[in-house]
């Protein structure tokens, strides 16, 4: 379950990589082609930043929950061992 949890938490942060860099892409491109002005993109990518960040917030709670889960259920065994 850890490696699990270990590889989610490693997603997350990749996605947010990736969307960052798309949307900087992205948006260079569309000032390049004047469909965009800069100071409207440096808005957008924050906004996009924000967001993803927000999601990622989201999926770490999820995976501490589960996490928790798992320790409930392993914490009567490991007693049972040390006695």
């Amino acid at each position: 379950m850890l490696k699990k949890i270990e590889k989610g938490i490693y997603l997350t942060v990749g996605l947010a990589s990736l969307v960052k860099k798309v949307a900087e892409k992205n948006t260079k491109k569309l000032i390049k082609e004047g469909k965009l002005k800069s100071k409207n993109a440096k808005r957008i990518i924050s906004k996009v930043v924000a967001e993803t960040k927000k999601e990622g917030k989201k999926i770490e709670r999820f995976l501490v929950q589960e996490l928790r889960k798992e320790v409930r259920k392993v914490k009567p065994i490991v007693k049972k061992s040390i006695k």
